[in-house]
């Protein structure tokens, strides 16, 4: 099954506190340097002709958290395991 982006949902949340509960520097609440920049980014598996991942773009910056959502099978562990 070859994943679009409109399988894979990336929730982002700017970080307001520390782990410590103290206010995030500023660059981080602004939306600081980019950490991971994928551009549709295509992926397939050793053998197979059809790609897993296909044309998926992510950008996370500098103090924000990042959830991966999607039903089972397309292609979220995939998707981590790119970023490895």
């Amino acid at each position: 099954m070859a994943v679009t982006p409109a399988c894979i949902t990336a929730v982002k949340q700017a970080r307001s506190t520390t782990e410590l509960g103290e206010p995030a520097p500023t660059a981080a609440r602004a939306g600081g340097d980019r950490l991971i920049d994928l551009r549709a980014v295509s992926y397939s598996y050793e053998g197979e002709t059809t790609p897993v991942l296909q044309d998926v773009s992510l950008m996370v910056q500098e103090g924000e958290f990042v959830l991966i959502l999607g039903p089972s099978g397309c292609g979220k562990s995939t998707l981590l395991q790119v970023l490895n």
